[in-house]
């Protein structure tokens, strides 16, 4: 393919992409039964880098919002979304499809890499949801699992009840790793901002100061001992 016939293939992808990702979320069992198996690689990377883009853009105004600053996480998060977002597609397309050939789909990894970028339509409001603790993020994962059984059906043909039983599974195990991690991260992001209260007033450079500070943050590591046992 020549680099103009890549260029008008980008630019036919970033025309149709409101569309295609209101079917993918409006009617989704539609978008299924027409997604095309096959057709290239390029096409479904580019819609999912746009949807990376526009998802990186909200997470950071989210953090804005909960956090009251823009901070250098933030901005990395802007940066290198895209960059993982390529990386993490084609692992996670090539994890789906040996389950699904484990199932016995007869379709080949193009057709579960297609899946897995046009799935990323949902992205730009899972940010949105994550604006609501721990259940934004239980929606979002929920409703990946629940696109992701219609494309068991739809694309690799494969009973609706098998995979509702093998996705449901997978889902249920992600959702409390991911609820796990979000708790964590919450009580880590509590106990610095407790931390930094105590620390207010102290100046690192006296002496006593310091050595309050110090005591202060052994304690707080004994207490995390005392949880974790």
């Amino acid at each position: 393919m020549t680099t103009e016939e890549f260029q008008d293939q980008a630019e036919e992808t970033v025309r149709s992409l409101p569309e295609t990702a209101k079917m993918v979320i409006m009617q989704p069992t539609a978008f299924f039964q027409t997604m095309p198996r096959s057709g290239g690689f390029f096409s479904p990377l580019i819609f999912m880098l746009v949807m990376s883009v526009i998802y990186a853009v909200i997470a950071t105004v989210v953090s804005v919002i909960s956090f009251g600053w823009l901070g250098m996480a933030s901005i990395f998060t802007l940066i290198l979304t895209p960059i993982f977002a390529i990386i993490g597609v084609f692992i996670t397309a090539a994890i789906v499809c040996v389950i699904w050939m484990m199932m016995g789909s007869k379709e080949k990894f193009e057709a579960s890499f297609r899946i897995v970028c046009y799935c990323a339509a949902i992205w730009p409001i899972g940010a949105v949801l994550g604006l609501i603790p721990y259940v934004g993020v239980a929606a979002w994962l929920i409703w990946g699992i629940w696109l992701t059984i219609l494309a068991s059906v739809h694309i690799h043909q494969i009973a609706q009840k098998t995979a509702t039983v093998v996705f449901g599974i997978i889902g249920l195990v992600l959702l409390l790793l991911t609820l796990g991690g979000q708790y964590a991260s919450q009580q880590s992001m509590q106990q610095l901002e407790d931390l930094q209260g105590q620390f207010e007033g102290l100046d690192p450079n006296n002496p006593e100061d310091a050595a309050k500070m110090l005591e202060k943050m052994m304690e707080l590591q004994q207490q995390q001992q005392e949880q974790q046992q």
